[in-house]
């Protein structure tokens, strides 16, 4: 009988070791995935009774919410039914909780945390309750005393950190410097701010712990408006005194010229990379980088030409590498060149061929003399003052490094030429039918696709546009042929009765067109109801 006894408690007491060895498992899962349900006691309730239930049991709170629960315990049930579904049920809880994140509360909170672990409450349920580590909590019950010191002097709900922040006094310093570079045209980039934060601290005598970190730059950045703009264009390295001193001398030259802003033109070239796509790119958050191929380098050179009041817009001169084209049938004055690139020659070429003829046309249309000024700025790739004279049609060079400030095409028209163009070619890759990539359909574009829509993109810019952008440069110079400003002359009167009855007739042939708008509709009512009312006030 004792040897039964005996052997009956070994099979006990392995059975207990072996029980214990799971719990401490299970334990050390549950340490990483607390599924707690809030409202069900545990043995970490002072007012449970019952059999223990240890924390790590899983129990899925959408189950719980779906059927009422009033009992006070849970009943623990048979291990084995347990140990048979926990790699399944574990499984589950990995999938639908994931990784725990350690949660971020200010001093205050963490002091009213540790004050109900001092009116007897488990450190451990807390701790899980509140979503962190033991060892948080026994950091915070370290450092109490330093808690609830910095509670009492601060008015800041939100600080977390023990650790005193670095102080930098002279924000508004480093604005006024970074003003001025950039008054000048000086890149700034975030590290040279840093560093320049980190001088002025050092030389101020400030903390000596402050490092000016990424968090710092953010703020500083937000606090006064700093964003990041791509730097284009040269007018910060423009002659500005020169640019001046030439707009005060124009008017005299287009005087003794006697000529008007009709027969005033600007002509300028540039580059385009007609298929190159953008170097930036929006990217799924699983990319960790922006894979790209080369970029395209097909390049041809533009010359653009028109008159100040945009009455005579010449067509556009292309330049490109390709030889064998028919130029009868394009809307361009197509030339080629072995590096795509415009020369004298080819300038000269332009002039006598295209520029010439062009105004001698629209003189004659519009019964001026066969009187023009041509301006560009200097460069090697133009030809002399002597080369280019054809009559009383002459050309006149712009100072150096002015052309970023009154060179009338600079000043926005090119941007627009460019930008239509872009709309054009991003339109035609993206309206893919056959499901051909982006990429393989731009390898599909030829020149001569090139060269319509970038004819049909200079005929897109607006005249407004065009005479805006001499502002710069004809401040004083107005057209012979222009109107006079002021108000319009009635010719003759008409009564406010026979206007109202036009009105009527305009409003009712409006309305029946099938292209009209509600703001067209709305404009003549607009005016009916003004001269309806003007009639019956002098009734």
């Amino acid at each position: 009988m004792d040897v039964i006894k005996t052997e009956a408690e070994d099979t006990l007491t392995r059975d207990s070791t072996v029980e214990e060895e799971e719990e401490k498992s299970l334990s050390e899962e549950g340490n990483l995935l607390d599924l707690r349900v809030s409202g069900i006691k545990t043995e970490c309730d002072p007012t449970f009774e019952g059999t223990p239930v240890p924390y790590f049991y899983p129990i899925i709170k959408c189950e719980v919410e779906e059927r009422s629960c009033d009992v006070d315990t849970i009943k623990v049930e048979p291990k084995q039914e347990l140990t048979a579904n926990k790699d399944e049920v574990m499984s589950e809880r990995l999938i639908k909780v994931g990784k725990i994140q350690t949660c971020r509360y200010s001093l205050k909170e963490k002091l009213r945390f540790l004050e109900r672990i001092q009116n007897g409450e488990d450190a451990a349920c807390v701790a899980r309750e509140i979503g962190v580590t033991a060892s948080a909590i026994s950091k915070w019950k370290k450092h109490q005393t330093r808690i609830a010191k910095l509670c009492s002097s601060t008015k800041d709900n939100k600080r977390q950190n023990l650790a005193s922040p670095r102080v930098f006094k002279w924000d508004a310093e480093l604005f006024t410097w970074f003003k001025q570079e950039r008054d000048q045209g000086t890149p700034l980039s975030g590290p040279m701010i840093q560093e320049k934060a980190i001088d002025l601290n050092r030389l101020n005598g400030g903390d000596p712990g402050f490092v000016a970190s990424i968090g710092w730059l953010s703020r500083w950045k937000r606090k006064f408006g700093i964003h990041q703009l791509v730097m284009s264009g040269d007018k910060l390295s423009c002659d500005r005194n020169a640019a001046e001193h030439y707009k005060s001398a124009f008017p005299n030259l287009v005087q003794t010229l006697d000529i008007s802003a009709e027969q005033i033109y600007n002509c300028v070239e540039t580059g385009l990379n007609y298929k190159i796509l953008p170097s930036k790119t929006l990217a799924h958050k699983d990319e960790t980088e922006a894979s790209g191929c080369e970029r395209n380098k097909h390049r041809v050179t533009l010359l653009a030409c028109c008159n100040a009041t945009a009455t005579n817009k010449l067509p556009l001169m292309v330049i490109g590498k390709a030889r064998n084209v028919n130029v009868q049938d394009l809307p361009v004055f197509y030339r080629s060149q072995p590096k795509a690139w415009m020369n004298s020659r080819l300038f000269s070429e332009w002039f006598h061929e295209q520029f010439v003829p062009s105004v001698l046309s629209f003189s004659a249309k519009r019964g001026l003399s066969p009187k023009a000024l041509l301006l560009f700025d200097i460069g090697p790739s133009h030809s002399s003052e002597s080369e280019l004279v054809y009559g009383d049609i002459r050309v006149a060079f712009l100072p150096a490094n002015v052309t970023g400030l009154i060179q009338p095409l600079d000043q926005g028209v090119l941007k627009d030429l460019k930008c239509k163009y872009r709309k054009k070619l991003t339109r035609h890759l993206m309206g893919n039918e056959n499901n051909v990539s982006v990429l393989d359909k731009l390898k599909t574009v030829t020149l001569k696709d090139v060269i319509l829509w970038i004819a049909e993109s200079w005929e897109d810019v607006e005249s407004d546009l065009i005479t805006k952008s001499w502002r710069n440069i004809l401040v004083n110079v107005e057209s012979k042929n222009s109107k006079q400003t002021g108000p319009v002359a009635n010719p003759e009167s008409i009564s406010h009765s026979v206007g109202l009855q036009a009105l009527e007739t305009a409003l009712k042939y409006v309305q029946g067109q099938s292209n009209v708008t509600e703001d067209d509709v709305r404009v003549f009512k607009r005016w009916r109801d003004h001269a309806a009312d003007s009639l019956r006030l002098s009734t």
